[in-house]
């Protein structure tokens, strides 16, 4: 896969647009860098972004890296429990190729 081939060498905003030009050639409904207000006492108090929403339901976060750390886990269960949604996959692009990981918001 091209995309795979991308991962060692570029960044991770060349990695986003040639996904998002594969979901395009494969006619997936999809919207790019989502932000979402952070709130407490109902006063907006920052943003978060997520990469890719799929379908208006599934989130899908890039990352580089050789692993998963837990912090990366922590940060897509909170955008699906902020947002309402279920299903995310954490994407993981490093030397030894690309890594999935399906995370699901059971609250």
């Amino acid at each position: 896969m091209f995309i795979m081939k991308l991962a060692v060498d570029t960044t991770k905003n060349i990695i986003k647009k040639s996904l998002a030009e594969s979901f395009v050639k494969n006619s997936l409904r999809f919207n790019e860098q989502i932000g979402f207000p952070i709130k407490y006492n109902n006063k907006i108090i920052g943003r978060k972004i997520l990469d890719f929403l799929i379908d208006e339901k599934i989130v899908v976060e890039i990352k580089k890296g050789d692993r998963f750390s837990k912090s990366n886990i922590d940060q897509v269960l909170e955008y699906l429990k902020m947002n309402n949604l279920k299903l995310a996959i954490l994407v993981n692009f490093g030397v030894n190729g690309v890594t999935f990981k399906r995370i699901i918001n059971f609250s």
